[in-house]
């Protein structure tokens, strides 16, 4: 068994399906790519396939990874062609290599995520919003769940909220948010509590980059 670790990136109208939806599609993909994929064993065989962290609905990914064991080894490259001639449009398979399938799993390696956050318009006192936000001790915010709406305490996971750029009104923020196991925060609460979640035409937001912890630092995934 070989197992591979593959980046890819999800755009176009592929950003408004769900995550379920996208396994769906890459499972279906791996089947016409005839590729060796290991199945997990019981009633309702599944491809051993492992994705680092969902993506939220309308979001699109830079740099998205998912792993899989294949009971052949074959080169990164031919797994890479294979894949890409079965991806439909709005998938792109950046790089395939191959992994130790001793290492921990990706999803529970994960610890933050950046996000590239394209604001239509920019509103005037958005650093001083921002500031304030950064400023706050405790930003508990509501989410559905199981049991009905619960309250959830965000502000230790968010670490850095940057306005990069202004142009012709225009502007980006770049947030880096914790996620993973350990709890998170999502860039739309964010997004919320700055005031910018009615913005018209609504703010455009792509996860660009997934890190995981090396000692008292966040590097990226694929470094």
């Amino acid at each position: 068994m070989t197992r591979y670790r593959v980046c890819f990136a999800k755009g176009g109208d592929l950003r408004f399906i769900s995550h379920l939806d996208l396994q769906r599609t890459v499972v279906r993909a791996l089947n016409r790519a005839a590729l060796p994929v290991v199945y997990s064993q019981g009633f309702n065989p599944q491809p051993r396939l492992v994705f680092a962290a969902p993506l939220a609905l309308g979001i699109a990914g830079e740099k998205e990874f998912f792993e899989l064991d294949l009971a052949a080894a074959l080169p990164p490259a031919h797994v890479q062609e294979r894949l890409q001639a079965r991806f439909p449009p709005g998938l792109q398979v950046k790089s395939v290599r191959e992994v130790d399938a001793r290492e921990p799993s990706l999803a529970s390696r994960v610890a933050a995520a950046r996000y590239r956050v394209d604001l239509p318009q920019v509103p005037p006192d958005l650093e001083a919003r921002t500031a304030r936000l950064l400023r706050r001790e405790s930003l508990p915010v509501s989410r559905p769940g199981k049991k009905g709406i619960k309250k959830v305490e965000i502000r230790p996971f968010i670490f850095q909220v940057v306005l990069d750029t202004i142009e012709q009104g225009a502007g980006k923020l770049t947030l880096l948010l914790a996620t993973g196991h350990q709890g998170g925060a999502r860039p739309a609460e964010v997004l919320q509590e700055l005031g910018l979640a009615e913005l018209n035409p609504p703010p455009r937001i792509s996860r660009s980059e997934l890190l995981v912890s090396a000692g008292d630092q966040l590097v990226p995934l694929d470094a």
